[in-house]
């Protein structure tokens, strides 16, 4: 059974940040809701290889998380950075490499500000961040020099998540075959 696509509903979103602002009243389970059905949308759009609209769909979850939860400057918001991550992924998607490592490394500061450093999801944005330099390193063009520093990050990036992962209190064995394929 085919499920419908998400679709981003800007008229919802306006009414949602309008209501946010009008009131002291705050739904939560409707902000999560929204955010849950946009991070179903950039994760199809992507599926489906349609990085413009993933790209949208993302610009969008980062406004609905940022309005609802803050930017994260004081204490971290776990919220905000998984949206940070799905929009660097967009970004990436979309070959502009510089913009998502800027967006994967604030993904991973966000979680570190709310104490989880040592979280998957910590680790996982890091592993992107490698994966990112990776890929940038490979295009077409590159100089060696500049090729080798990306390399050297991807490195150092991947090392650091393999690392967090390892110090998760989520760790187990069974991730030891995961971890030693980023080297």
């Amino acid at each position: 059974m085919r499920r419908t696509q998400p679709t981003i509903n800007t008229a919802a979103s306006a009414a949602i940040r309008r209501r946010h602002k009008s009131t002291d009243h705050f739904d939560a389970a409707a902000t999560e809701k929204r955010i849950g059905e946009l991070q179903r949308c950039v994760r199809d759009h992507l599926a489906r290889q349609d990085v413009a609209e993933a790209v949208a769909a993302a610009e969008e979850l980062v406004r609905t998380s940022t309005e609802a939860y803050g930017d994260g400057r004081e204490q971290g918001n776990p919220v905000l950075a998984a949206a940070r991550n799905d929009e660097a992924l967009c970004r990436k998607a979309a070959g502009d490499f510089e913009r998502a490592a800027e967006l994967f490394a604030k993904s991973a500061q966000l979680y570190e500000a709310c104490g989880m450093s040592n979280s998957a999801s910590c680790a996982t944005a890091l592993h992107n961040l490698g994966a990112c330099y990776k890929d940038d390193a490979s295009q077409p063009g590159r100089k060696k020099m500049d090729r080798m520093m990306l390399l050297d990050r991807a490195k150092e990036a991947l090392d650091e998540s393999v690392s967090r992962r390892i110090h998760s209190p989520a760790h187990d064995q069974r991730d030891l075959p995961a971890l030693a394929s980023t080297k």
